[in-house]
């Protein structure tokens, strides 16, 4: 028999993800441009599922290295493979759209 204070057995399931992606973008004389991933895990014990901030890892940008790319529903690999300067280039441009979008949404509002 335990001796902690209300115990209760439970049954679940638990996993890592990332939450937060912050990619460093500083000039390249100060530093390479970095990706971190900010994890967490999930712990589903019933109707709400309980958040436990991890640590995080990260990875320094380089133009020609090759992604899998992961089928997020699954876990399973599509097959196809992305460089991390076609992310780059997804990634500006939908900086660029949403950065845009809000200017224009911003002038509309100051007529």
């Amino acid at each position: 028999m335990s001796n902690n204070y209300n115990e209760t057995e439970v049954a679940g399931t638990s996993y890592t993800r990332c939450k937060v992606l912050s990619i460093i973008n500083t000039l390249e004389q100060e530093a390479p441009p970095t990706i971190i991933f900010h994890e967490e895990k999930i712990v589903n014990l019933g109707d709400e599922p309980i958040k436990l901030p991890l640590t995080n890892c990260s990875r320094i940008f380089s133009p020609t290295r090759s992604i899998t790319v992961i089928n997020p529903e699954t876990g399973v690999a599509t097959g196809q493979s992305i460089t991390e300067g076609e992310l780059y280039t997804y990634l500006y441009s939908a900086y660029i759209q949403t950065a845009t979008d809000r200017d224009a949404m911003e002038a509309a509002q100051a007529t």
